[in-house]
This record gives C-alpha cells, structure tokens and sequence, in this order.
C-alpha cells in the first residue's frame, strides 16, 4: 500500500512539474476604467499563456450591482502590425487597431454573470489556439505567446428575467443599453 501511494505521489508531481514547465508564469495587471482609464482599486487580472491558449482570470469591483456583465477577449494575433501608443492610449495595441487585417484581431466571448449587490465581479475563461467559437469576428487565438490580449468587461444592464440567458453569452442583448466598463492588458 506504502509503495503504491508513493507511486501516486510521484506521478503526481512528475505531472505538476511537467504542467509548470509547459505553461508560462502568470502575468498580472491591474483593471482599468473604460471612462479615463484609471486603475479600478481592489482590481486585478491575470493571463497564463501555453502553446496550447491562454486562461485569464480577473477580479474587480465598482461594477453596477446586479447588472449582467460580459468578459470579451480581444486578441491581437500580430501586435507589430497595430498603430502603437498614442496621447491618452499607452498600449501597442487598441480598437483603431482591430480592423487592420495586417494585426488578425479578434473579438470573442470568455464569460458572462451577474454582478452582486455591491458591484463585484470574479470571471474566468480559457481561449484554445484556434477556437473560434463565440466570436465576433476574426481567425480566434493563433500565437498564444506573442499575441497581445486584452479583457474588456461589457455591462448590458440590469438583469432581467426575461433575457438573462441572451445577455449573459451575447455582446449586443442591452437593457437598455451596453456599454464597455473596464479592461485590462496583456502585451507579450
């Protein structure tokens, strides 16, 4: 029994150590306000990258409580080919940039809820090499390591029973209105 409960535990960890090897450290960074692009206090994301996709994680606050908030990945397959920083943007890559062909953006879903009360939201979602499905637009994830990917948080407003289901896997199912609300950014 000892011998085979060390054997478990050793392939565990042969696993684990295969798995940390194959997966980049995970980058980190702050939430930012789609209003004047201030850092949400309290807020952070998080993207690990493999050669196989991307997992994001991402915590903030100062959403509208109760309202059904959308996670959106935003991917610039060829950042070299985007406009660069500009006055009052200081990323290599932004939305002028998704509709250059040279760049390959796309726009897909990651994940959907409802806010609490208070206004926080926990999302997470992973992005496979190629997956398109829940797109926008655009050829999907294909460089995973030099790609630059943003989080962008899509507020469709109060929650209703009536379309919950829609607004919380669609982009454009308001009530009334939808509007971007935070972000955050990943350059390779």
């Amino acid at each position: 029994m000892r011998t085979f409960a060390s054997s478990i535990i050793a392939a565990a960890m042969i696993g684990v150590s295969g798995l940390t090897a194959y997966a980049g450290a995970p980058a980190t960074t702050a939430v930012r306000s789609f209003s004047d692009g201030s850092v949400v206090p309290g807020s952070s994301a998080s993207l690990v990258r493999t050669d196989a996709g991307v997992s994001a994680m991402l915590a903030t606050s100062g959403l509208p409580g109760g309202d059904v908030v959308t996670m959106w990945w935003v991917v610039f397959n060829h950042p070299e080919n985007c406009a660069g920083p500009s006055a009052g943007h200081p990323f290599q890559c932004g939305r002028s940039d998704l509709g250059n062909p040279a760049v390959e953006a796309s726009v897909l879903f990651a994940a959907g809820r409802v806010t609490t009360n208070g206004g926080a939201g926990d999302f997470g979602a992973h992005l496979s090499v190629g997956d398109t499905s829940g797109a926008l637009f655009g050829p999907g994830l294909l460089f995973p390591q030099s790609a630059h990917v943003h989080l962008v948080l899509h507020d469709h407003g109060p929650a209703d029973a009536r379309i919950i289901s829609q607004e919380l896997h669609s982009f454009d199912v308001c009530n009334p209105t939808c509007v971007d609300v935070q972000f955050a950014v990943f350059e390779s």
